[in-house]
């Protein structure tokens, strides 16, 4: 039987660090936005298509090289104000141009720099991503010694 997403986000809205990695398989990309857009619904939220935003802004789209992890949070924090969530879809494009340094910072980002306690950062991060063995050999755990690191397939649809 799987977990309820919204059940979990109530529990991780407890936390220091409220940032998750959510993931299927390059195959189920559909689903999982779909998955994605379904929980806004449901939460005081805002979805970013990264891709999308990426497409309709040129001057991102022109200097996508030199778009690193710190420009990432920036855009973060601008689109998670006042907001309880972010879900975060379509990534992988830019994770896939950033050297394994940045990717790795990023990856620190999610595990202990997105501090909910903070004003700036207290929205809940939800970043749907593709599978890769690098996203499922993360070591990023909650207070309780749970990942933060899920698959899509361990999670009750929602309606």
């Amino acid at each position: 039987m799987g977990v309820n997403l919204l059940d979990y986000l109530e529990l991780l809205g407890q936390e220091k660090f409220r940032a998750i990695i959510l993931h299927a398989p390059p195959e189920k990309s559909s689903e999982l936005s779909s998955f994605a857009i379904r929980l806004m619904s449901h939460r005081d939220s805002t979805y970013l298509d990264l891709l999308q935003y990426f497409q309709e802004k040129i001057e991102l789209a022109s200097e996508i090289d030199r778009f690193g992890p710190e420009q990432l949070k920036l855009l973060l924090v601008e689109r998670s104000s006042g907001k309880d969530l972010l879900v975060i879809d379509r990534l992988d494009f830019l994770l896939d141009t950033w050297r394994k340094e940045e990717r790795q910072a990023f990856y620190r980002m999610v595990k202990q720099q997105w501090n909910s306690f903070l004003e700036k950062t207290s929205a809940t991060l939800v970043f749907c991503l593709q599978s890769s063995s690098e996203i499922e050999d993360l070591n990023i755990k909650d207070a309780r010694g749970h990942s933060r690191v899920l698959a899509l397939s361990e999670f009750k649809d929602i309606y």
